[in-house]
């Protein structure tokens, strides 16, 4: 028997905005690098991803298993956000599992679709169950399904537990 745990997090810090136009799927860019939570089984690793105006690229964060045999987890993960563009878009968040490319399809139960307005923070939770085997990794990613404006991550909590 063994337990497997890991996540990461960052708490209260204005983040950068993670570009949601031309539309589809994109890895959430934080301000600083996400602090990497007490792990069991999993390693985490923070990417360089895009962010809004074509101006660099800020940290972002997986979640990747190491164990060696296959096991049942739950993946919660808790965000929040603001619609910097000022107006009422529908934003969906997800989990994307085992995804390298520059933009990234979530697992489809993990989508969580959410109408906010512009200014407002707001705080949504996804819960995403999974079997996983050895190499399997996780993050949190978005799409504006509604318009070109972007998003600002203020925080998140990310979670893989066994």
């Amino acid at each position: 028997n063994s337990t497997s745990y890991g996540g990461f997090y960052i708490g209260a810090a204005s983040g950068h905005d993670t570009p949601t136009s031309p539309g589809g799927w994109f890895q959430v860019a934080y301000l600083t690098t996400p602090t990497a939570s007490n792990e069991q089984r999993f390693t985490f690793t923070s990417p360089s991803v895009p962010i809004t105006g074509g101006i660099g690229t800020a940290p972002g964060g997986i979640v990747t298993y190491d164990g060696t045999k296959t096991i049942f987890v739950t993946i919660t993960c808790t965000v929040v956000y603001n619609d910097d563009g000022g107006g009422n878009n529908a934003f969906e968040f997800g989990i994307a599992k085992n995804k390298t490319s520059p933009t990234f399809t979530p697992e489809t139960p993990s989508v969580l679709s959410l109408l906010i307005g512009g200014g407002a923070y707001n705080a949504a939770t996804l819960v995403y169950t999974d079997t996983i085997t050895t190499g399997d990794d996780f993050q949190l990613v978005v799409q504006n399904i509604s318009s070109s404006d972007d998003i600002e991550i203020i925080s998140t909590q990310f979670l893989i537990k066994e």
